[in-house]
């Protein structure tokens, strides 16, 4: 799979992009000058890629559609391209189009690569690009909710601590129906949270259907930056009497591990007979944050991933030492739902 991004944020933000190019395998970053200095060590690939000089013969639009094509033909694992024999020929349409605006050719590049039937190939426009590596540092600027897709709806999943969405009456549950003005109906999650995210302090409109009652609930939300809460860390009590530490990873950041290390160290206080790890409506995030986390519970010498690339070249991770909690008996409880914060 491969990624394509344009315009990556500023050198700030650099530690933030490298980090999130291991995490989505493999990521092309697009026409910056500021960008040399992400090379990346044990990445499983990122390009550094300049634009093709400039050419008479082609559009900027038609460059744009050629160069994220060669990219995909030469990150994409599956040579086959998903059984598209006229992988070639889809090139040379893609160039002869005419694109009037840039957006048309963010268009046409993203049904080229609806055509890989791969979730993972993606192409980001600058501004998703910043709001994912937002989200992967930890902080968004938006209503501070979490949504997942629900057979086409739009579901509130949770809230975090102290969100405008909180102190404007959002409720775990809510179904959002319109954000901001338009109708989340054909909406992916992405684009609902387009919407609700923005400038701290403007304030954007909801309508969410509650329970049985379907007529919709006008709600205001003020925008504001919020702290997203990766983890969270409870002890439960059975009806038995069983103690059970339960961990809620929400998504995986550079924190991610040391946050749950900071719960195991309270679970050591009161051993817990067992500890659960709550992956549902995970958002995912950095691979980093992942492979340390599970360096907590693994002993020396496992694999914890491998990453293959299109030269059928491996890269596995592993374990160089046993992990702090390896004799607690350890459930993972995960879904199919995937969550995104904004």
């Amino acid at each position: 799979f491969a990624m394509v991004v344009l315009t990556p944020p500023p050198s700030p933000r650099a530690l933030a992009s490298r980090a999130l190019a291991t995490a989505l395998g493999s990521c092309v970053l697009l026409s910056s000058p500021d960008i040399s200095s992400l090379g990346t060590s044990g990445a499983p690939s990122i390009n550094l890629l300049r634009p093709p000089p400039a050419n008479a013969a082609f559009t900027e639009e038609q460059r744009l559609v050629a160069e994220t094509w060669r990219t995909v033909d030469k990150l994409f694992v599956d040579r086959t391209f998903n059984n598209h024999n006229d992988w070639f020929d889809i090139r040379q349409e893609m160039v002869k189009k005419k694109y009037a605006t840039q957006d048309d050719a963010y268009d046409a590049i993203a049904k080229m690569l609806t055509k890989l039937d791969d979730p993972y190939t993606r192409f980001l426009e600058p501004a998703k690009y910043a709001t994912m590596v937002n989200a992967a540092t930890g902080e968004v600027a938006g209503v501070g909710v979490e949504l997942f897709d629900r057979d086409g709806e739009c579901v509130v999943s949770d809230i975090q601590p102290n969100a405008p969405a909180k102190a404007a009456g959002v409720e775990v549950g809510d179904v959002i129906t319109e954000a901001d003005g338009t109708t989340t109906k054909g909406l992916s999650i992405d684009e609902v949270a387009s919407l609700l995210r923005g400038t701290p302090g403007t304030k954007v409109g909801l309508v969410v259907a509650r329970g049985s009652d379907k007529s919709g609930i006008d709600l205001r939300v003020t925008r504001a930056k919020v702290a997203i809460q990766g983890v969270r860390s409870s002890m439960v009590t059975t009806s038995k009497g069983t103690k059970i530490g339960v961990v809620k990873i929400k998504s995986f950041s550079g924190s991610t591990a040391a946050d749950v290390s900071s719960a195991l160290d309270e679970f050591s206080k009161a051993p817990p007979a067992a500890i659960v790890l709550d992956l549902r409506n995970d958002a995912g995030g950095l691979l980093p944050g992942g492979i340390d986390t599970a360096r907590l519970f693994l002993a020396k010498d496992k694999v914890i991933v491998t990453v293959t690339n299109a030269k059928g070249l491996e890269d596995k991770t592993e374990t160089v030492k046993d992990g702090r909690e390896l004799d607690t008996p350890l459930f993972m409880v995960v879904n199919n739902k995937d969550g995104l914060g904004c």
